[in-house]
């Protein structure tokens, strides 16, 4: 399939673009490990950073995986808003590696960079943040 053809989801039938090659897709769904930090860059711009843990369904005594997400923009800021430790997400992003210096030592971390977060609330509708996309109504339970 070339690149640039989108195909037809068989979950929702709706087009998907196909992705790039060279893309490091990640979708993580669990639950915030604790309240989100927010801070600002130093031109301004929100930064938004959480953890998710993710739960081993078929084995209920594993220990959680434990994954760093960040988000970036007004969105973001939005999305915070929503969260709170014990949230059920679902993320959908891409990753990205992090390389810093401890101890005179080189390391590495990963994390994902947000580009969709869907809130999933118990007694309310899912709410939906979308990096880059237009503001829909918020009566549809959807904020973009």
């Amino acid at each position: 399939m070339a690149r640039s053809q989108s195909r037809q989801s068989e979950v929702e039938n709706q087009p998907v673009e196909a992705p790039e090659a060279d893309e490091k897709l990640a979708q993580v769904m669990g639950n915030l490990g604790g309240d989100p930090t927010v801070r600002k860059t130093t031109r301004g711009t929100p930064v938004v950073n959480f953890s998710v843990a993710v739960n081993d369904r078929n084995d209920p005594n594993a220990k959680p995986e434990w994954h760093q997400v960040v988000m970036f923009g007004k969105v973001a800021e939005e999305a915070a808003k929503s969260l709170r430790k014990g949230s059920s997400v679902l993320v959908k992003g891409e990753i990205r590696v992090k390389t810093y210096e401890q101890d005179g030592e080189v390391k590495q971390s990963t994390e994902v960079a947000a580009k969709s977060l869907s809130v999933f609330e118990k007694d309310g509708p899912t709410r939906t943040f979308e990096v880059g996309a237009p503001r829909t109504s918020q009566s549809q339970g959807v904020e973009r």
